[in-house]
């Protein structure tokens, strides 16, 4: 494969689809990130295509299953860590993820911790620069929940006849997160 980091003004196609898909000139590739190639525009057209069909799948993930009281019951203390996560698909194989842990302390919530954004998959031409990632965290005033949202830029490389471009993504995620007190109910 080759990689030029040039001016690209003088191909036809590179100006084209920079300009109709807001694309970037790349300096550098972070390290391990393998772009996508794209040899026409057709084939621009069909990667663009298929973020836009992953980007409107409906994907709820439930968290907490329907009998999520029965498992609080069950608990033997009122003192535990919950270990949440979610994720939506950002490509084809390729998945962002926010996870966070939340410790409870006497049926209160007492702090979440390990709050992180990541890819997993096949993140081929894929990158978050951990620069990017924001993870804002609110406990009600209660104590008893917690919402933990996520955001960041997931940057995608492109390998347009030789010459690498690159287009930005912002995506957001979020965390809920209830305690129910087994001997209030």
């Amino acid at each position: 494969m080759s990689v030029v980091f040039a001016d690209d003004t003088s191909n036809d196609l590179v100006t084209k689809l920079s300009t109709e898909y807001n694309l970037k000139t790349v300096d550098k590739i972070p390290e391990g990130v393998q772009p996508i190639v794209i040899n026409s525009e057709a084939d621009m057209k069909e990667y663009m295509q298929k973020i836009n069909d992953f980007n409107n799948l409906d994907i709820e993930l439930e968290l907490e299953p329907e009998n999520s009281r029965l498992l609080n019951l069950a608990r033997s203390s009122s003192d535990y860590t919950k270990s949440l996560s979610t994720s939506e698909s950002v490509a084809i194989g390729a998945k962002l993820n926010l996870t966070a842990k939340v410790k409870v302390k006497n049926w209160k919530i007492d702090r979440v911790y390990n709050e992180r954004m990541s890819l997993t998959g096949f993140t081929v031409g894929l990158d978050v620069d951990p620069r990017s990632i924001d993870i804002d965290v609110d406990i009600s005033s209660n104590k008893n929940s917690v919402t933990i949202e996520g955001e960041c830029e997931v940057d995608n490389y492109l390998l347009v006849d030789g010459i690498v471009k690159m287009f930005t993504e912002t995506r957001s995620l979020r965390l809920n997160y209830q305690v129910i007190d087994a001997i209030a109910g």
